[in-house]
């Protein structure tokens, strides 16, 4: 068979021509590109994973944010320069020896697979065998799909591929710099004046018009995203964009550790499908200390009680969002609060609340807020809570280009669990601050049940706590 890849004469630009040879390289197994708008991302993103896939025989995943985005955007997308699908213009039918459009795969005459997914379902992807995958538009995809097939590579001698625009300095940004430090990677940031896709005559023609469309702050951070590669402009909708610039500015985001003196108050979103996330809270005078979290998904309410009982804290209340009282996490037509106190997590459950009232709650809630952030980045995500931070950040209105507007409510993305997590807790220390219930009083100094107590019998008390009843009540 004589074929030649890329297919349909299709040549790098010049200043993709770096980038490509890194991706072909045997040397190189991780490359990060942000790129500006229309760059050329996917199309070099597939046209080398073509050639891989002659060269060694596995599967190679293509991965967007979400499923259907995938299909939308690449699988069913018409090149309007050559009037084919886009897969088309890449793998020329001669080397494909099957088509499954329901689950966008291509298999190859050599053994080879190709195929679109989603990465917001990375769950279902754990324990399959990908020897390469593409992330794009990496900035906006869910961080736990980095962490979670990152191992399958690791074992297959496998590499990796993320592409995207810049989305402040997230997951992708740390991604980029680790690639850029790693003798086995490659990063490059591309702005509009790195290439000649654009003039800039053109370039300030946009800026003009964004500004025009969306106004000056939206339209000047949509630009220098799309256009400038810009780690810095503001992320467009942010819900506590304001308050979170102020603890950074304030030094809020700071290395905190378990004080003993204080009980822990857990606050939870719980999924079925999507993640369930913890996180653990210790309230100290007028401030809130967030120092812990856990999240896990597909699993029972007995691994986050056994969670639970492992972690070295005394608990004052575990507080649950309004469906905690829906039948599911179990059988017998029981509430998730009924299974959850059979195995010794008591639930204090929030009532329904608007989501406008949820917002001004944990808008309130990080103006006192202090977050557990270590000065370097761990190497395990779960060692500090700069992940929360990030998904807070993230946590966005969606901006309607074509009606210049925002979403009344936020996104509902993989930032939305942990950001859910907190305002539940917001809600209930909004709810409180005036109880005069002895559990909650006393809020300036250490808790009541232990006055007078010393350290050496709170921390025997913490080592004998287990999933009885007693202990999450």
């Amino acid at each position: 068979m004589d074929v030649k890849l890329p297919a349909h004469g299709w040549k790098p630009r010049w200043y993709q021509l770096a980038a490509w040879n890194a991706m072909l390289s045997p040397e190189i197994d991780t490359v990060a590109l942000a790129w500006h708008r229309r760059a050329g991302k996917d199309d070099i993103a597939m046209h080398s994973r073509g050639i891989r896939a002659m060269q060694r025989v596995g599967n190679y995943w293509h991965l967007l944010p979400q499923q259907e985005q995938a299909r939308k955007a690449i699988w069913e997308s018409v090149n309007p320069k050559t009037g084919r699908v886009r897969w088309k213009d890449t793998f020329p039918e001669e080397i494909i020896s099957h088509v499954d459009n329901q689950g966008m795969k291509l298999t190859f005459k050599n053994g080879s697979t190709w195929q679109l997914l989603g990465s917001d379902n990375y769950n279902s992807l754990v324990g399959t065998t990908p020897v390469d995958i593409v992330y794009s538009e990496a900035g906006l995809a869910d961080p736990n799909a980095f962490a979670f097939l990152r191992p399958i590579l690791l074992e297959n001698k496998g590499s990796s591929l993320y592409i995207s625009s810049t989305r402040g300095r997230n997951h992708f940004f740390r991604q980029f710099e680790l690639a850029k430090e790693s003798p086995r990677g490659f990063s490059q940031l591309l702005s509009a004046r790195d290439t000649d896709v654009f003039t800039e005559e053109q370039l300030q023609d946009e800026r003009r018009s964004y500004i025009s469309l969306y106004g000056d702050a939206i339209g000047t951070a949509l630009f220098e995203q799309e256009y400038l590669s810009s780690w810095d402009a503001a992320t467009i909708g942010a819900v506590y964009g304001a308050e979170l610039r102020e603890l950074e500015l304030q030094g809020r985001a700071m290395p905190l550790v378990y004080d003993p003196r204080y009980p822990v108050i857990t606050s939870w979103d719980i999924g079925v499908l999507d993640p369930t996330v913890i996180l653990f809270w210790q309230i100290v005078g007028n401030t809130v200390r967030l120092i812990d979290w856990y999240q896990a998904t597909d699993t029972g309410i007995e691994h986050f009680a056994d969670v639970l009982s492992k972690k070295p804290y005394f608990y004052q209340a575990h507080i649950g969002p309004h469906d905690t009282k829906n039948r599911e996490w179990g059988s017998n037509g029981l509430s998730r609060m009924a299974i959850a106190k059979s195995v010794g997590v008591k639930f204090e459950r929030v009532e329904q609340t608007s989501k406008s009232d949820s917002i001004a709650a944990g808008s309130r809630i990080i103006k006192m807020m202090e977050i557990n952030v270590k000065d370097k980045a761990p190497t395990d995500p779960t060692d500090d809570c700069a992940f929360i931070l990030e998904a807070l950040r993230t946590y966005a209105f969606r901006f309607d280009k074509e009606r210049r507007i925002m979403s009344r409510a936020p996104m509902h993305d993989w930032s939305s669990h942990y950001a859910d997590a907190m305002m539940t807790f917001a809600v209930w220390y909004a709810g409180r601050r005036g109880s005069t219930r002895p559990e909650v009083q006393g809020q300036n100094a250490p808790h009541a049940r232990y006055k007078d107590a010393r350290l050496s019998d709170i921390m025997s008390k913490q080592k004998n706590t287990g999933v009885s009843r007693s202990a999450f009540s």
